[in-house]
């Protein structure tokens, strides 16, 4: 059990050296992927920054080299064993998945991405009404249910949550999308970070943007990353492509720039596994992308956006609806005209621009138990 006076760490996590600050309450973060822990690094911003909360990540049971290790290391985040964090006492537990959770006591704010049709998923990507279902059932000592927070991005989110799957939609409130807001707030930055890239003036930036999956830009479309760089040499322009970590860690690194030879040979740069998507973005004068959440944002932030083939699924809540789409069967050069797209209204991202911090913040103390405190540099 957590004693909360001295502070001591759960277990395994090698803070048995002494600690310098008082914490009352503990969180613990489970992180299932690259993606999702990269996500949630911006989610636990908001709790981070409370003097008397600590935060502790750890690793459900998973393949031991998806990369996760490696990224808590990157991020210098405190890590106990998933064999003993199950066992510990903790205030709060926060995931982007519920797989796996219902193995912990706490209570629980978890943050999934929906479908199309309004159905969660998981880190996967894959249909997690279940696990969230099985989190939702745990009880405490004295038969009660132990409390759990889904938090979405937007109203409209929470409204299809709670009318396909009322008994968990019940659990939904809007916390904004605190990754989109990191990006406005990186946006001021674009000089320093394309001075940083070393982009000489009248040069031009292009990002190919890739998801996970046989529908993204990478699984349908492989040939056009050699195609965008061949078209680019011709503009002078500097292009760089950031597949999603799932493409690196399933196929292994070796294997990817095998397949990507051309495109390197044509002047295209891939960004290194997990590397942050946000400066790239931010520097870029156009992108290039598919149905992935970053695409989105590019949009929403008024970059001429790109689309490598239709979406054949797109719902009418996508925000990449109207979106031009590049024809391979005709020069891409021609085809790159940064006039041709409209800005997707923040609505179709968030319905909290830039508050995501406070938001999540008040959720994180009232889950916590602990008073509204002013703000004491809030994320945001």
């Amino acid at each position: 059990m957590i004693e909360r006076e001295r502070w001591p760490v759960p277990h395994g996590t090698g803070g048995g050296v002494g600690h310098t600050r008082v914490v009352n309450r503990v969180v613990l973060a489970v992180v299932h992927s690259v993606a999702g822990g990269q996500r949630l690094f911006d989610v636990l911003a908001a709790a981070e920054k409370v003097s008397d909360v600590q935060v502790v990540f750890t690793r459900p049971p998973g393949p031991k080299d998806n990369g996760v290790g490696d990224l808590l290391k990157a991020q210098g985040a405190l890590e106990t064993p998933w064999d003993q964090a199950v066992h510990e006492q903790f205030d709060l537990v926060v995931s982007i998945s519920g797989t796996a959770i219902d193995s912990l006591g706490a209570p629980a704010l978890l943050l999934p991405a929906l479908g199309d049709q309004g159905q969660p998923v998981d880190h996967h990507g894959r249909p997690g009404v279940a696990a969230i279902r099985r989190v939702r059932k745990r009880r405490g000592a004295a038969g009660h249910p132990i409390p759990l927070a889904v938090g979405l991005p937007q109203r409209r989110d929470v409204a299809l949550l709670r009318s396909t799957f009322p008994d968990i939609g019940q659990h939904a409130e809007v916390v904004g999308d605190p990754s989109f807001d990191r990006l406005l707030r990186t946006i001021g930055l674009r000089t320093a970070i394309r001075r940083k890239l070393g982009v000489k003036a009248g040069e031009r930036v292009g990002l190919v943007l890739s998801s996970r999956g046989p529908e993204s830009l990478f699984g349908r479309s492989p040939g056009i990353l050699a195609a965008i760089g061949r078209a680019n040499r011709h503009r002078n322009d500097r292009v760089f492509c950031q597949l999603h970590p799932a493409v690196w860690i399933g196929h292994g690194s070796r294997q990817v720039m095998a397949w990507c030879e051309e495109a390197s040979q044509e002047g295209v740069a891939f960004v290194q596994p997990g590397q942050d998507w946000c400066p790239l973005l931010v520097a870029s004068d156009y992108v290039i992308g598919d149905h992935g959440i970053v695409t989105s944002y590019a949009a929403a932030i008024g970059k001429p956006v790109f689309l490598a083939h239709p979406l054949e699924r797109a719902a009418a809540r996508s925000a990449l609806v109207g979106l031009p789409v590049l024809d391979p069967s005709h020069a891409l050069h021609g085809q790159l005209d940064l006039t041709a797209t409209a800005n997707t209204p923040h609505q179709r991202i968030t319905s909290a621009p830039r508050r995501s911090a406070d938001l999540l913040q008040s959720l994180f103390l009232r889950l916590l138990k602990l008073p509204a405190r002013p703000k004491e540099g809030r994320a945001g």
